[in-house]
């Protein structure tokens, strides 16, 4: 038997359907066997996270009852949602738009099978963000802004967070971060089309909204570790050029020392950068600069240090000398000296303030730098210095008292509650020989042997037999003449 195959031209519909044959047989007229049915459709991947803007490559394989592969079926492909994503006649697919759910179909000889792909966000770059803290008993204010740099595969979502902002806590996660914190990584972070999960430094967890086009926004609430801290958040696509590059900090400190600076990069908006800062020194042999901008003083003298970013610069200066001290108090967690001429300097843990320094320092930052006496802000000839917890006070040569650092219970002394990262007046007017600093409170002897304390007074530690904390010195009680008094960590003594 001789059979003989007609061809002839189809139209797009039967193409799509298989295309026609027509088979005669030559003689006698028995027909071939029919085509293989085409039993069911395996389509790869079966479920899929596709980027806006993005492509994602589609197979489709048709095969028998056996699980045969049927080369020489054509397959048609569908999306049920072409608003979100559409797919081409070989199986490419384009997002378009934001969804949970498209379904991309394919079909030969009347069996289908599906595709489910989630379309989500192109989060790839810089985001400015803002956050806002708050923490259980009212023992934070905060507010940050920055950046992050996302990076992202998928729904998959890394990258790091830059951030600059006036939290004030006792927790260390927060009472230096006034300054820049470089790097902070981001982990752990999902994405859907509208939802985004992802941790900072290990420390806070962040959980919020996606919008899209036409004004894509994330937004949402984070929870930090320690100190139950909570918060909301908020970011908006960056990028914009630099506008502005601010150098921390102006410092005065020792030879041999290092000091960490920090370039806070902002664009017209105001909004803080994740951008790539060169440093450099107009005097490297006194005072170099390392590309990270960690400064080595290496000889008496100054110098001007200059961060840059995109073209433009901002600087700060420097100034080394060599000094000797010839009195020293030891902190909880910091330590402070006087010179011969009456010159303080502080070294330690900054966060609350207790350095005086006018900043706290950028963090991270090398142990170096902690272990380097920077000047007590405010140029004042200190007779007498002392240091507590949170706080350090001072006696000038002509008698005033001042403090610094933490003032949760009013043990600056000022009338106030408020934290300071410069010397500030304790009130009254009052004469002062000596000071002594406790965990939370202060107390000083006039120049006529009276007592003064102030601050925390939960143990009755300020004498005056109120148990109420006070801003401000008030008299201890007994009118004691005592020549000397030591403030401990919860309560004071005194010698007449």
């Amino acid at each position: 038997m001789v059979v003989s195959t007609v061809r002839w031209p189809v139209s797009k519909r039967q193409f799509l359907l298989g295309g026609a044959t027509l088979v005669v047989a030559a003689c006698g007229g028995d027909p071939i066997a029919s085509p293989t049915p085409v039993a069911y459709i395996e389509v790869t991947p079966a479920a899929a996270t596709v980027v806006v803007g993005h492509t994602l490559q589609l197979t489709a394989k048709a095969r028998d009852a056996a699980g045969n592969e049927l080369n020489d079926r054509a397959v048609t492909w569908t999306s049920n949602a072409e608003s979100q994503a559409i797919v081409s006649a070989a199986g490419l697919v384009q997002a378009l738009a934001l969804s949970d759910t498209v379904l991309i179909t394919a079909t030969s000889d009347g069996k289908s099978a599906r595709a489910r792909l989630i379309v989500v966000i192109d989060l790839t770059g810089e985001w400015n963000f803002s956050e806002r803290y708050s923490q259980s008993g009212g023992a934070l204010s905060c507010s940050d802004t920055g950046s992050y740099r996302f990076t992202q595969t998928g729904e998959t979502i890394g990258g790091s967070s830059d951030q600059i902002g006036t939290c004030i806590s006792q927790h260390p996660r927060f009472s230096s971060s006034d300054n820049t914190i470089w790097a902070a990584p981001i982990s752990g972070g999902r994405l859907s089309s509208a939802h985004i999960t992802f941790g900072v430094a290990s420390t806070c967890a962040y959980d919020g909204t996606v919008l899209g086009e036409p004004t894509p926004k994330l937004s949402g609430t984070l929870s930090c570790t320690g100190g139950n801290t909570t918060g909301t958040w908020e970011a908006t696509p960056g990028g914009a050029p630099v506008a502005a590059v601010e150098t921390r900090w102006g410092v005065q400190t020792v030879v041999g020392g290092v000091v960490q600076m920090a370039a806070v990069v902002r664009d017209a908006a105001g909004h803080v950068l994740s951008r790539p800062v060169q440093w450099a020194s107009d005097n490297p042999t006194a005072v170099a600069v390392s590309g990270d901008g960690v400064v080595t003083t290496l000889a008496a003298g100054s110098a001007r240090i200059t961060a840059t970013s995109e073209g433009v610069s901002g600087t700060a200066t420097v100034t080394a000398d060599p000094v000797t001290f010839a009195a020293v108090s030891a902190g909880i967690y910091h330590t402070c000296a006087l010179t011969p001429a009456g010159a303080a300097y502080c070294w330690g843990w900054s966060g609350d303030g207790q350095l005086g320094t006018g900043f706290r320092r950028p963090a991270p930052a090398p142990l170096a730098a902690a272990e380097t006496p920077v000047a007590v802000a405010g140029g004042h000839a200190f007779a007498v210095i002392a240091t507590g917890y949170q706080h350090s006070c001072g006696i000038t040569t002509g008698g005033e008292a001042y403090c610094w650092g933490g003032n949760s219970s009013g043990q600056l002394g000022d009338g106030s509650n408020t934290n300071s990262l410069v010397p500030v007046p304790v009130g009254g007017g009052l004469q002062f020989a000596s000071i002594t600093t406790g965990l939370y409170h202060s107390c000083g002897r006039t120049t006529g042997n009276a007592v003064y304390c102030w601050g925390d007074n939960s143990y009755g530690q300020l004498g005056d037999g109120s148990g109420r904390a006070n801003t401000a010195p008030v008299p201890v009680t007994g009118a004691l003449p005592l020549q000397t008094v030591r403030a401990g960590f919860y309560h004071t003594c005194g010698i007449t």
